[in-house]
């Protein structure tokens, strides 16, 4: 499911022309949702660098058609004997027809002293720059005088989130998208900020980091004085900056640039929001919030002890997940959960609750879940509780493969106690010859026991509302 926030509008002045792009001649219209640019006539007589730019245009031999929403800056240029202007689009890379990825390219127009019907640069810019504002819903009057809020970790992953930002900010201001940039400074920074926030000063919230910071900024959301407001107003976006990058994968986002382009675009989806209680014997549980998924047994300890390698990206997964097939410890708990109904909602955004100090939690109370199925005293090998259909831990796996961002449910995968070698094509991503223990449920309750069996920790899991966050249209 996804929605736009792009304005329709009345149609423009239609404008024609004849302009070199190239090194050939081309007819060039603007329409109501793109430029049609067209070619004149073939010129034979091409010089190697220009066939070779034609070799590598995404144009097709005699015809292309750009989309507003795909420009997202027009610059005019000057040389000694001719003026134009260079476009600045984001499309799909035609190494990866199969995903959402996207790369920027420049496309450089000139006047032609043989056009017949000649248009003067100045006005082809005003023409698109005008369809280009029509087609940035930032510009609706209803965003006027707000901006985007970036978060910036900095140490994120192998310290790619400073690397990558420099990037980011150079699109946001060739787009003329209002932003303001924070950046972190230790862990739970972001919680603060966003608990504090004025959130009327913004239209959204987009994080360059990996997953963990917009964990913290969605647990500032459910702890903001007006955060019923906060989750129904602000859109939320994440730039992958991080080690694993889980919700970017299950986003199809997995570069800044395809990442960028979703927030220009404003095509969004509601993200199902997930609470996790603990310490449900206390007079007050605690409660943290999340969005992607729960993981325990083998696939959180690849996680945590992995976390004093980050300096080595994505590779920390890799060699902490072989030493723990080589262990292949398995992990004792108990799961009650309460399975989902057949027929779920798309997206539970009318579990939105009113008023103000985060949403009111069921089940905490243990009788209450008698009638829950229960799997008691069970040994695990593998564990995980997701919404999404890719984990951090293995993107390109199959664990989770029908789990959904924002169908209002948790899905459940996990294992008995298995062989190494059945543990290693699990951890691999291709558990297809093993009996996989999969459920659908809404709210999940788990007493899982530590290695050494000397303490244990009841959890409490419920879908609790959905966050609007930006996605690249397919």
């Amino acid at each position: 499911m996804t929605s736009t926030l792009t304005s329709t509008t009345a149609p423009l002045t239609p404008l024609k022309g004849h302009l070199r792009w190239a090194g050939e001649l081309w007819e060039v219209t603007l329409e109501v949702d793109g430029m049609v640019i067209e070619r004149v006539a073939v010129n034979k007589k091409l010089s190697l660098s220009q066939r070779l730019g034609r070799l590598l245009s995404s144009a097709s031999p005699d015809y292309m058609k750009i989309a507003y929403t795909s420009i997202f800056a027009i610059k005019e240029t000057v040389k000694k004997h001719t003026e134009g202007f260079r476009l600045f689009v984001i499309e799909r890379s035609k190494s990866l027809e199969d995903s959402r990825s996207r790369i920027e390219r420049q496309l450089l127009f000139e006047t032609s002293i043989h056009a017949v019907d000649e248009v003067s640069i100045s006005q082809w810019i005003s023409e698109i720059t005008k369809r280009m504002e029509k087609a940035n819903w930032w510009m609706k009057s209803e965003y006027a005088g707000k901006k985007l809020l970036v978060i910036v970790n900095p140490v994120s992953g192998t310290g790619k989130g400073k690397t990558v930002w420099p990037a980011v900010k150079r699109l946001f201001l060739l787009a003329n998208l209002p932003f303001e940039v924070q950046f972190t400074n230790k862990a739970g920074h972001a919680t603060q900020i966003v608990s504090n926030l004025h959130a009327e000063n913004y239209f959204g919230i987009v994080c360059v980091s990996g997953d963990g910071l917009l964990t913290e900024v969605v647990n500032g959301v459910l702890e903001h004085a007006t955060v019923s407001k906060v989750v129904s107003d602000l859109f939320f976006g994440i730039i992958p900056a991080g080690s694993g990058n889980g919700l970017s994968a299950c986003l199809d986002a997995d570069d800044a640039i395809t990442a960028v382009f979703a927030i220009i675009q404003g095509t969004t989806i509601p993200v199902d929001l997930i609470s996790t209680s603990y310490n449900l014997n206390a007079e007050k549980p605690d409660t943290v919030y999340g969005f992607l998924s729960l993981e325990w047994a083998a696939l959180s300890h690849i996680d945590l002890e992995s976390e004093g390698y980050r300096w080595l990206g994505p590779l920390r997964f890799d060699l902490k997940g072989a030493a723990e097939m080589m262990v292949n410890d398995c992990y004792k708990g108990s799961l009650t959960y309460l399975p989902a109904p057949k027929n779920s909602p798309d997206a539970p955004s009318q579990k939105l609750w009113k008023g103000d100090g985060g949403p009111p939690l069921s089940y905490l109370d243990p009788s209450s879940r008698s009638s829950w199925t229960a799997c008691e005293d069970q040994e695990f090998t593998f564990f995980l509780a997701s919404s999404g259909p890719k984990i951090q831990i293995n993107a390109e796996g199959k664990h989770a493969q029908h789990a959904s961002l924002s169908d209002g449910c948790i899905d459940l995968i996990y294992t008995p106690r298995v062989t190494r070698a059945e543990n290693a094509q699990m951890l691999l991503g291709s558990p297809s010859r093993l009996s996989l223990c999969t459920h659908r449920t809404t709210h999940l309750a788990r007493l899982g026991h530590s290695h050494s069996l000397s303490h244990s920790q009841h959890l409490m899991m419920e879908v609790i509302t959905t966050l609007t966050l930006f996605v690249t249209r397919r």
